[in-house]
């Protein structure tokens, strides 16, 4: 049995709150004509999807059972959040050293944790659902 089960993950999140998780993970990717998608076949590790990211691809991406990715810009040249990639047994340790540091002094961050074992920090810079974010931010 994995200590991920022990890690905070959607599946406990309260029916509001998960709405709100979703909402906020589309706000994050921001309004793109297209986004990456991980192949689950042999071949290319990523294709691009020439179709704007939607709710429906976020609860896939939120539950695990698909991974996308974006940009992460906005037209006004904003962005939502800061997101940083954790592709070794070493890097996500460092992610989740950060992630508690980063909490001390008030940031929330949100650790996302791969099937495979690797991670993405997120550290929010501005979202407009802030009300979900102490919910979904536990590092401990």
């Amino acid at each position: 049995m994995s200590n991920r089960e022990d890690e905070p993950a959607a599946r406990h999140l309260h029916q509001h709150e998960y709405k709100c998780a979703i909402e906020l993970l589309l706000d994050i990717a921001g309004p793109v004509s297209e986004h990456i998608r991980m192949n689950e076949r042999k071949g290319k590790k990523y294709y691009t999807n020439p179709e704007p990211l939607t709710l429906r691809h976020m609860i896939a991406h939120l539950e695990g059972r698909r991974t996308y990715g974006a940009l992460i810009g906005h037209p006004d040249g904003t962005t939502r959040a800061s997101i940083y990639d954790a592709d070794t047994t070493e890097a996500v340790e460092m992610v989740k050293e950060a992630a508690r540091r980063l909490q001390a002094v008030g940031y929330k961050p949100l650790i996302e944790l791969s099937p495979v074992g690797k991670a993405h920090l997120v550290i929010f810079i501005l979202t407009m659902s802030m009300h979900v974010l102490p919910t979904l931010t536990s590092v401990d």
